[in-house]
């Protein structure tokens, strides 16, 4: 014979279960929605992505991260990390220079390029340098400096709405 599952078995076993997993979903992601045009054509105001945090692994090259802005450190920011820790870092008539090489940026349509100059910087062992993609209308590591490791929430990996732009983050 079946017996009848108590009530705590029945309602507050999954329950429980529901909210453990939730929250080891939030420590293992996050989510954010993109507020403006500063990341076009990888990234579009209302995109809403998914943000995984560095735990045991640095940020790399063209990681495209989400951050405090330096100016507002209440406000998160996204851009893509151009520079790494150590390395010297130019912005010449819109290209940009890693130790005296010219850094090939795909992600960047010629229509996005600015034809502005920035003094070199070189990064200390805990500083990245990020850009916007949409050159010509991004506040970024030209306008503010380096931002530092512990300012950086994670890599934005996976776009999950709007539909039409679901999928993983190039």
């Amino acid at each position: 014979m079946f017996r009848q599952k108590s009530f705590v078995r029945l309602v507050v076993e999954p329950l429980a279960i529901a909210i453990a997993l939730a929250a080891g979903v939030r420590t293992a992601m996050s989510i954010y929605a993109i507020p403006s045009s500063s990341m076009l054509p990888s990234l579009e105001a209302g995109d809403h992505i998914i943000v995984t945090p560095y735990r045991l692994s640095a940020p790399e090259r063209d990681d495209v991260i989400v951050f405090k802005y330096p100016e507002e450190p209440e406000r998160d920011y996204i851009k893509r990390v151009i520079g790494l820790p150590g390395e010297t870092v130019e912005v010449r008539d819109g290209r940009v220079y890693i130790n005296g090489h010219e850094l090939q940026e795909p992600y960047v349509p010629a229509a996005f390029w600015d034809h502005e100059s920035f003094p070199s910087i070189t990064l200390a062992s805990n500083q990245y340098y990020v850009l916007g993609d949409h050159r010509d209308s991004s506040n970024d590591s030209r306008e503010w400096g380096a931002i530092g490791r512990s300012d950086i929430y994670g890599k934005a990996v996976f776009i999950y709405w709007p539909f039409g732009q679901f999928g993983f983050l190039r």
